[in-house]
C-alpha cells in the first residue's frame, strides 16, 4: 500500500461544497482472497456512497493508526476512536497464506 503525502488537504478537494459532515458507517469484516490470504474488507457507507477496500492485516494496523492519532485531533464530540478490537480477531496473521 502506498502512503498518503504528508498534505492535510491529501484526498480532500476543499472547494467541494457537498463534502461536509454526515452520517456514516463503519464496517469491518476478515475473508479470505482469492490467493488464500486473509484479507479485512473495510466499507465505509454513507448516504451517498459505498466505499469498499480490501487491507492485508499489516494496512489494516496502519490505517487504525492513521484514525486513531488524526481523530484525536477533532476537536469535539463527534469522533469516538474505538480500541481495535475485532472481537478478538488477530490482525497480525491476516497477511499470511492459510494451509
Amino acid at each position: 500500500m502506498s502512503q498518503p503525502p504528508n498534505n492535510p488537504a491529501f484526498g480532500f478537494d476543499p472547494a467541494n461544497e457537498l463534502l461536509c459532515a454526515r452520517p456514516a458507517r463503519l464496517f469491518a469484516t476478515p475473508a479470505t482472497a482469492e490467493d488464500g490470504s486473509r484479507i479485512l474488507a473495510v466499507t465505509i457507507r454513507t448516504e451517498s456512497t459505498t466505499l469498499t477496500v480490501m487491507l492485508t492485516g499489516e494496512d489494516a494496523m496502519v490505517w487504525a493508526n492513521i484514525i486513531k492519532t488524526e481523530g484525536s485531533k477533532v476537536a469535539g464530540p463527534k469522533l469516538i476512536v474505538p480500541k481495535l478490537d475485532l472481537n478478538g480477531i488477530d490482525l497480525k496473521g491476516m497477511g499470511q497464506q492459510q494451509p
